[in-house]
């Protein structure tokens, strides 16, 4: 099987990542072309990647899904597994950057769904 050019997979990482914040600022019904327009990319390419909004739905759960997946098996031999993850988390929420640019963190919109519950 072929791999996905570089532009192909960052345009797709891009959309999930404006969808995980438009999401979580807009709303369920935000406009795609909102989404389209926050990633940089064109609708055409939102759809080709994403023929219905349900698939967009999918792919941003699957990412915040992948994400408290990895901070979970960070700690999961951890004696005090709820202060490790709790501390995890808000390393993550406090650092620098976003996936996929370098740096560790969520985006805002999982930083500002997140963080309430850390404060339990």
């Amino acid at each position: 099987m072929r791999q996905p050019r570089s532009g192909v997979a960052r345009n797709r990482r891009l959309l999930v990542e404006a969808a995980i914040e438009s999401f979580h600022e807009l709303g369920w019904d935000v406009p795609l072309d909102t989404v389209a327009r926050r990633a940089g990319v064109g609708n055409a390419t939102l759809y080709r990647h994403f023929p219905t909004r349900d698939d967009l739905y999918e792919a941003a759960f699957a990412e915040l899904h992948e994400r408290l997946a990895a901070v979970l098996n960070r700690y999961q031999d951890v004696e005090d597994g709820w202060q490790a993850a709790r501390a995890r988390l808000g390393h993550l929420l406090d650092g620098p950057g976003r996936p996929g640019d370098g740096g560790s963190g969520p985006g805002p919109a999982a930083v500002n769904t997140i963080r309430p519950v850390m404060a339990h």
